[in-house]
């Protein structure tokens, strides 16, 4: 969707090397009137389709693309090429702003109004002399577009030209809708601008700096491993934050894709994870799909190589994603054996279809080749919901793919029909490990409470970690205080707001605290390891945990909360203390057992003892707030006792 809004007032230069956005003084004195009226020029947000149908929304975004394949295979499926969303902006819109001209030529064909304004009065010329789309205004204007036309702030599209070209062609257009043959027209030539933003996701090698883990190696390795195992099925960023921050698994992408598929993570997760936009996920997916041995296979092969450890996720922009580095991979790995002079077809699979270099030398690009892939997983979707599409029928959808105004070789696309209708793609059919029930110690609803220490950058305004997770986090949550920031051991060094206490459900794994609003997913963990003192206090069923015993120490040290992001990133934050707080005494009376466990367990190792970690019985717990201890199993529920961490299949 769309990442800005676009003025009338803007004047955009175009180069093939640059595009400089250059925003002129608007006819209005406030700058925030200003921002507010703004033109929408093509540009879509999901705020403005929110109420579109799911195909609709789906078309306004493949609309803005080069994928034509799968623009046709929405309007198949239901999508209404008429759609506009709350601004007015309709599919034509949206395709001369940033979609291919192919994709202009097939709405224009589907009698998408031509001179229909959005909500500010722009034509799709309009938008397309704004964005500098020289072979696309011609379109518009052999087709039928007015160069006349005049939005509400009374600019003719001409008004909006500053590419020079651009310019002259709109300005020696006559109006009786016949170009001047004297200036040269490319409309059968390819966008150049749409194939370099579609290519610039992939040939983009990312610079990737691994993260450290918040954590040691930990003794209970196994089960943390099983526990975000668990995390990734349910919700896979969130497991990969887990696993990365927990020291599980080094953070390279070779080992984490490793990782997932050796311990059998669930496919349709790790399809859905590798098709995000996310930056993580972006890296993680160029990895995975560069070591597929792709050489030799043909379209049908191709997806059943890649699709053997990952299922195809159910959303078509994750589609997009994922088979558009298919098809990028195939192609580099048969441009290198074609380059080679040794040319030895591979046979990867055992499919009767046009394979190998044969397939190669039959397309002109990989931007062929992915929306082939894509039309061909759409195909064998309409199979398995016994929808019957005929060969003539599919090779009327590739029409004009090749988006040069050609079509991919009917050999190749009949070879393809007739092995998907000889036999459908064999995709994640590899058998899964037996899955783990991950039993905590103990589970439940509290009240927590957290002391933010000042330096942090969201320290100025009551926040929590919960709140930073459904915010997406910050740049430098849990980093040491600035210069200018209160020194440590003064009391202007802790937040003096003070939020009211959050419902939290709490998870104790091994020593691992995690929280969450609800069973799944967590938004951080804390581990009790690093807590020097826990104080109970029995009236209040409340129980406080931090890092050194005295506050205002000039040796303060901060508990660190680490925050789980749902793109796989995470990051710490620094509190003083947090508090927990109970609803009844058998809550409170199971948990301060639980947590004296946890107490033993790190005494254990500060010590040397390598005796099994958890005692059968459990030592007296002394009351904050009474001068005598009490031994908490006398208050423990039959059966409370005996509840420890296990690990068991099911």
């Amino acid at each position: 969707m769309g990442t800005g809004l676009a003025c009338g007032c803007l004047r955009t230069d175009v180069s093939l090397s640059q595009q400089i956005v250059r925003c002129q003084p608007c006819s209005v004195e406030d700058s925030n009137e200003a921002e507010i009226s703004c033109d929408p020029a093509g540009v879509v947000f999901d705020d403005t389709t929110s109420k579109l149908s799911e195909h609709d929304q789906s078309a306004f975004r493949f609309a803005g693309s080069g994928n034509l394949s799968a623009l046709r295979w929405l309007f198949v499926s239901g999508a209404n090429p008429q759609t506009v969303d709350s601004c007015g902006t309709s599919l034509l819109h949206a395709a001369c702003r940033t979609g291919s001209l192919p994709v202009v030529k097939d709405l224009v064909r589907r009698g998408v109004g031509i001179n229909a304004p959005d909500n500010a009065g722009w034509t799709p010329l309009h938008v397309a002399v704004c964005m500098g789309r020289q072979d696309v205004a011609v379109y518009l204007l052999q087709h039928g577009a007015k160069p006349d036309a005049v939005n509400l702030r009374g600019q003719i599209p001409g008004d909006l030209c500053s590419h020079r070209n651009t310019k002259e062609v709109v300005g020696k257009y006559k109006l009786d809708g016949v170009p001047d043959m004297s200036y040269p027209t490319r409309a059968e030539e390819p966008d150049d601008n749409s194939l370099m933003n579609a290519r610039s996701a992939l040939e983009f090698e990312p610079f990737f700096v691994p993260r450290d883990p918040v954590l040691p190696a930990s003794a209970y390795s196994d089960e943390l491993n099983f526990l975000g195992l668990e995390l990734f099925n349910k919700s896979p960023g969130h497991g990969i934050s887990f696993l990365v921050a927990v020291g599980s698994i080094r953070d390279y992408p070779v080992e984490i894709n490793d990782f997932l598929v050796r311990l059998g993570a669930s496919p349709q997760s790790i399809g859905e994870f590798l098709g995000e936009e996310f930056p993580i996920a972006q890296t993680l997916r160029l990895e995975f799909l560069n070591s597929m041995p792709f050489l030799g296979t043909g379209v049908v092969g191709a997806l059943e190589v890649a699709f053997s450890d990952m299922a195809v996720p159910q959303s078509l922009t994750k589609v997009d994603h994922l088979v558009r580095g298919i098809a990028h991979f195939w192609w580099r790995q048969h441009e290198a054996e074609l380059g080679s002079n040794v040319e030895v077809e591979i046979a990867s699979c055992s499919r009767d279809e046009v394979a190998g270099l044969h397939l190669f030398r039959s397309l002109l690009s990989t931007d062929t080749l992915h929306r082939l892939m894509f039309s061909t997983l759409m195909l064998q979707r309409r199979m398995q919901g016994r929808q019957h599409v005929t060969l003539r029928q599919w090779i009327e959808l590739n029409t004009g793919i090749e988006g040069v105004g050609k079509d991919v070789p009917v050999h190749v696309q009949t070879s393809i029909y007739q092995s998907l209708t000889k036999q459908c793609l064999e995709i994640s059919d590899k058998s899964a490990p037996p899955s783990w029930l991950i039993v905590p110690s103990v589970e439940g609803w509290a009240s927590v409470h957290y002391k933010i220490r000042m330096g942090n950058p969201f320290s100025v305004s009551p926040v929590s970690p919960r709140m930073l997770a459904e915010q997406g986090g910050v740049a430098r949550s849990g980093c040491s205080a600035d210069a200018t920031a209160p020194l440590k051991g003064t009391k202007n060094s802790l937040a003096s707001d003070r939020p009211p206490g959050e419902v939290t459900w709490l998870r104790l794994h091994s020593s691992l605290l995690l929280l969450s609003t609800g069973h799944y997913p967590p938004f951080a963990f804390v581990s009790l390891k690093q807590i020097c003192k826990w104080r109970r206090e029995e009236t209040q069923r409340k129980i406080t945990f931090s890092c050194n015993g005295s506050t205002w120490s000039s040796q303060a040290e901060w508990l660190k909360v680490c925050i789980l992001l749902c793109d796989g990133r995470f990051q710490q934050l620094e509190v003083e203390s947090f508090e927990i707080q109970f609803e009844t005494d058998e809550q409170f009376v199971e948990w301060s057992v639980m947590l004296g466990d946890v107490g033993r367990v790190k005494r254990a190792e500060l010590s040397g003892d390598t005796a099994t970690p958890w005692s059968t019985k459990t030592p007296k717990a002394c009351g904050a707030e009474v001068n005598k201890c009490v031994d908490p199993e006398e208050h423990v529920p039959l059966g409370v006792r005996s509840r420890h961490l296990s690990l068991r299949p099911v």
